[in-house]
C-alpha cells in the first residue's frame, strides 16, 4: 500500500471578531492509509455510499452511514456487529445468538475474535 503524505493548517476564529482563538499546524509525513480506497464504495453523487472493513476479511462487515447510525455491519444481513458482539458478551451462547441472527456459529465467533 502507497504512503500517504498529509500536511494541515488551519485557524479557527470567531466570524466578524477579528479574533483568532487557535491556530493549528501540523506536518505529518509518511502516514499508512487507515483503509484503502478500494474498500470505499461511492455512490451515485460521489460521497462514500459504504466502506469494507479489510479486518473482518472472513465476514463481510460494511460501515455505511445510513445504516444502523453508521456502525459496523455485517452486510449480507443488515446485523450492527456491536449488536452481536454485545449478546455473546453478555453471557448468551453464541449458537442462540447466532440462530436469532440468522448466521454461523464460526461467523459469531469470528467477530468476537477480530474485534477483541
Amino acid at each position: 500500500m502507497e504512503q500517504i503524505y498529509v500536511f494541515i493548517h488551519g485557524v479557527v476564529a470567531l466570524p466578524h471578531s477579528g479574533i483568532k482563538l487557535v491556530e493549528i499546524q501540523m506536518e505529518v509525513t509518511k502516514v499508512d492509509p487507515i483503509v484503502d480506497l478500494k474498500e470505499i464504495d461511492f455512490g451515485p453523487l460521489g460521497y462514500a455510499a459504504s466502506i469494507r472493513l479489510p479486518q473482518f476479511a472472513s465476514v463481510d462487515v460494511v460501515i455505511r452511514p445510513g445504516i444502523n447510525g453508521g456502525r459496523p455491519t455485517l452486510r449480507a444481513r443488515g446485523i450492527a456487529v456491536d449488536d452481536v458482539l454485545g449478546r455473546v458478551r453478555a453471557g448468551e451462547a453464541p449458537g442462540e445468538v447466532a440462530d436469532d441472527y440468522g448466521i454461523s456459529h464460526d461467523e459469531v465467533m469470528y467477530l468476537n475474535r477480530v474485534a477483541a
